[in-house]
Order: structure tokens, then sequence, then C-alpha cells
């Protein structure tokens, strides 16, 4: 779980995504991405660095043809992230306490007029949740 926080955190910061969506069009070098997103290079080394750390993005040595300099080539990396409301749920509470209120039998219903309502079950009764 600590993962996902992780990569969502990454996620989350500015150029992020849009490193990823460049690089989903295949691999460029760190000015290349620079350049393109209008951001100074120092960020953009950074951000690589961090989307790295959490498996987003490959970064590999490789040498300009034109330059016969060592550069640092990034590729994006195939992730999926499944988010719903019981991983939030885990990643704000912490696995353990999050699993609690099922314990404790309480569960959040919709109401038609009043919004969320919070209503206590009896043991026997059977709850879509936990099929």
């Amino acid at each position: 779980m600590e993962a996902v926080r992780r990569k969502l955190k990454v996620l989350g910061k500015r150029y992020s995504m849009e490193i990823i969506a460049l690089l989903s069009e295949g691999p460029r070098y760190i000015s290349q991405l620079s350049e393109e997103l209008g951001a100074p290079y120092a960020t953009i080394q950074n951000r690589i660095g961090e989307l790295e750390r959490v498996g987003l993005v490959e970064v590999v040595d490789a040498v300009d043809e034109a330059s016969k300099r060592a550069v640092r080539l990034v590729r994006g990396v195939n992730f999926r992230l499944e988010i719903s409301p019981r991983v939030i749920r885990e990643l704000w509470m912490g696995e353990a306490e999050a699993r609690i209120p099922h314990r404790l039998g309480i569960s959040i219903h919709p109401r038609d007029d009043e919004g969320l309502r919070e209503r206590r079950w009896k043991p026997s009764e059977k709850r879509a949740i936990d099929n």
C-alpha cells in the first residue's frame, strides 16, 4: 500500500503526468523534456529522479550520436494503478485502521434527500461490501 501512496504522491507533482504523457510517444533526453515542457532542466531532472525511484520511468545511460557525449535517456514504463474508495481509505487511515469500522458494524448508505447517513447493521445482515 505504501508503494501506491508514493506513486500517487509523485504523480501529483507538477510536470509528472506531462513527462509520462510525452514518454508514451517514445524515449527522450532530459534536455528534450525540459525544452518541450518549458521547464528548467534541474526541475525536470529532479522529477525524473522521483519518477524513477517509484518505478514509473526508466533512465538509461546513452551516447548522443551527434556530440558523442554521455546523456541520460528516459523511457516510459508500462504501469497500472487501480484506485477505489477502499484503497483511498486505506491510504488515508492506514491499512489496519481502515478495516476497524467494518468490524464495528458501521456502514455508510446514501439517503435520497439528506446526502449520506451512518447506519449500524446487525451481524446477521448481509452487506454488499462483504461479498
